[in-house]
């Protein structure tokens, strides 16, 4: 069964395939992800309510969906026991996971993607990633 989005100002009648597990907005753009049973995440226009990427990589229901402060990234987590981070810059359809880390035997419901605050010297720390599950 489709799946609705709503946004403030579209009505997005099959955003996915099969549920929506997960939205959150896109920081600093006027958008919208969303990601579900479907395996993929999209990034939708929420003013005009038009996908602007789609982003698949697996045959998994994604479980988790999350955006990094300055809107560049994504990490998804899925339950083919997977969490991958997104370069969301590129907006290429079929864009790869810039990277991808298995998990192990668990299936991550709720994962967060954000930046280090580096001291001194620090430089670009890089992503920090956090991921729980439900057991």
């Amino acid at each position: 069964m489709a799946a609705a989005l709503y946004t403030a100002s579209a009505t997005i009648a099959e955003a996915h395939e099969d549920d929506i597990w997960h939205a959150c907005w896109v920081p600093g753009k006027h958008q919208l992800a969303s990601a579900g049973s479907d395996e993929t995440v999209k990034i939708w226009d929420a003013q005009s309510g038009e996908c602007v990427s789609t982003l698949k990589d697996g045959d998994h229901a994604i479980t988790s969906l999350d955006i990094d402060p300055q809107g560049a990234q994504a990490l998804t987590a899925s339950m083919d026991h997977k969490l991958r981070v997104w370069d969301l810059g590129s907006g290429q359809e079929g864009a790869r996971p810039a990277q991808v880390i298995d998990a192990g035997p668990i299936n991550a419901w709720k994962a967060r993607l954000v930046r280090r605050r580096g001291g001194e010297g620090a430089g670009d720390a890089g992503p920090l990633i956090a991921a729980s599950s439900g057991h």
